[in-house]
């Protein structure tokens, strides 16, 4: 429960500080010391209270992410894209609005991956399958501009930072890429989700494999720095 209360909360977050930041209002500092530590000390007091009124809720998990904060991630993610746009900033050149980008990636992605793993069980399922769809093609999106960015920043040299989070968005691109197709079928074409989260379940090690390429590898190619 304070897991799937986080996650909302640290969507939001990222995109409220994020909006302001490219309106050219810095309140990163103030959002931080008098909203975002209250709400962090305050999530497991919530959590256990709505796991004390709610005993049953925490079978329901999946479901709830699916109905509120797919909808929701979508939503800041659309609005997230047309700022950057809008602003006509280029994240390439700025570290901590493309460090915001690959939080708001990872913390959507999540989402996704949440919500498939009982989508089969979601009561309106076509339209929670469909919005996971459009959520999975804006992400896709944001990971395309992450990865241009990135990819823009590897002509000052490869760095220990700018090689995991290259690997990071190739492994989420080839995911939702994989993700699309079963997603389609299954909002448009009348077929289950049996496909998509057959496929995710499968791709999971390959997360696994590059967490254990950064710990035990990666120091070894780059020295030590």
């Amino acid at each position: 429960m304070a897991g799937l209360i986080l996650i909302g909360f640290f969507i939001l977050s990222g995109l409220t500080i994020s909006l302001f930041f490219l309106l050219g209002k810095q309140i990163g500092k103030f959002y931080i010391e008098n909203i975002f530590i209250v709400g962090l000390a305050v999530t497991p007091v919530v959590a256990a209270y709505l796991t004390d009124l709610y005993p049953d809720m925490t079978s329901r998990i999946a479901p709830l992410i699916a109905r509120i904060f797919a909808p929701l991630a979508l939503l800041a993610s659309v609005l997230y894209l047309i700022a950057l746009v809008w602003s006509g900033i280029n994240i390439s050149e700025n570290r901590d609005i493309l460090i915001t980008f690959n939080l708001l990636l990872i913390a959507v992605m999540a989402i996704i991956l949440f919500s498939l793993s009982d989508s089969e069980n979601l009561k309106i399922r076509k339209v929670q399958i469909i919005i996971l769809l459009m959520l999975t093609s804006v992400t896709l999106i944001i990971d395309l501009f992450a990865l241009h960015a990135i990819i823009t920043r590897l002509a000052g040299g490869i760095t220990p930072n700018r090689a995991v989070v290259l690997l990071s968005n190739l492994l989420i691109l080839i995911h939702l890429s994989l993700l699309m197709p079963g997603l389609y079928r299954a909002g448009f074409k009348g077929e289950t989700t049996a496909s998509a989260v057959k496929m995710t379940a499968h791709y999971l090690p390959v997360y696994v494999a590059y967490i254990l390429l950064i710990i035990f590898v990666f120091p070894f190619i780059f020295g030590f720095r």
